[in-house]
Order: C-alpha cells, then structure tokens, then sequence
C-alpha cells in the first residue's frame, strides 16, 4: 500500500528531522536536512553557498518576512540568508497533543515556508555576477548589466526545478512543498528531460 503524505505522523516528521540534522544543515528549517541528505541539488546549492561565505539568520534583514520582493538589497549586502523556526512552531503544535496529528491535519493551514533554496541561489548568482561591490544598489541599477538581473533569477529559478525534479517520496514532497515556491511541477517530466549528466555539469561553475 502506497504511503501519501497526508498519512505520515507529525510524530514521524519530526523524527525525521531530528535524524537528518548535521553541520550543514538548519535544524530551525522544516525539512533542511532532509534536503540537504537526499535532493542533490539542495545540497549543492548549500555547499556553495557557504563555500562563497553566505550565512543564515533568523533576523530579518530589510524586512524580508513582510515584502521578500523589496528585501532582496539587503539579502545581498548582508550575504545572509533568513529564514523561520517552523520546526520550533511544529514541534510545539505536536506537544499540544503527541502523537494525535498528521500531515493531513495541516491540508489548509501549515506552518510559514522558507524559500532558503531559491534565496540562496540569488546571492550566490549575484555573487558571481557582481562580485561584492560596496554599494549593491548601485550595481543591481547598472544599465549596462540588466542581462545579469535576469541571469540571476534564472538561476533561483532553475535550482528551484531542478531541485523538484529530484524529489522521490511522500516525506520529501511535503519537506520540499515548504521550502519551494515550487509547490507542485506540472511540468516536472518536461524539466525532467533537461536533467542530463551534460546539463548537471553546466552547474559545475557556480555549484
């Protein structure tokens, strides 16, 4: 009998997210390591953010959490990328009573979602990119280098699917459903057939 997502414990998910936290990971993050451990293209884009110094925070820079669209400046000045303790809110919410819930209890209301993925491959294109100029403002208004804005957010956006591509299982579904603006991938078999040795390689120069 096929596992759904709906069927699995809170009990479980956090379990599962106790066994999968290392050095590399957020244990803060719902899912963090999880992802790191098992969707190769989550672990490269954390291995190279931290490879070029990019941090995590649970401060919120440039009132990220309010308007993420008018907070990318700060991202990028500050080199960190912030995010929520969802794991704390479920944790708690479990608690409340252990073992009673599942995921299918948090159908129409889950905890808030972190975009650390999508984030992080912003800094890390800008980076490239740019390099670390002193005023990134200044930069990012550049006439010459409106090719560069768009490279960059291809870049977020491209992780983001590669990264769905990768997804196999009901625990990782859901841990990338709230990491992802990707939600669902419709498109996923179409994304699927660009995931070829040759194109993972292309990812070599930034990841």
């Amino acid at each position: 009998m096929t596992t759904r997502s709906a069927d699995i414990s809170l009990a479980g998910l956090l379990a599962v997210q106790r066994q999968c936290h290392g050095p590399s990971c957020l244990l803060q993050n719902l899912g963090d390591g999880f992802l790191y451990r098992n969707n190769p293209f989550y672990r490269r884009i954390r291995d190279a953010s931290r490879a070029r110094g990019i941090g995590f925070t649970l401060e919120d820079p440039g009132n990220y959490f309010a308007f993420p669209l008018v907070a990318l400046d700060a991202l990028l000045k500050t080199r960190k990328v912030p995010y929520r303790a969802n794991y704390a809110a479920l944790a708690a919410f479990e608690r409340a009573r252990p073992g009673f819930f599942t995921l299918a209890d948090l159908h129409k209301n889950r905890p808030l979602p972190n975009y650390i993925l999508h984030e992080s491959a912003h800094v890390i294109a800008f980076h490239e990119l740019f390099g670390r100029p002193r005023d990134v403002h200044a930069a990012l208004s550049d006439p010459r280098k409106p090719l560069y804005i768009v490279l960059g957010e291809a870049f977020a956006m491209t992780a983001e699917y590669f990264a769905a591509c990768a997804v196999s299982g009901p625990t990782h579904a859901w841990f990338f459903s709230i990491n992802s603006y990707r939600h669902r991938t419709p498109a996923k078999r179409a994304v699927g057939e660009l995931v070829t040795p040759m194109a993972c390689r292309s990812w070599s120069g930034w990841c």
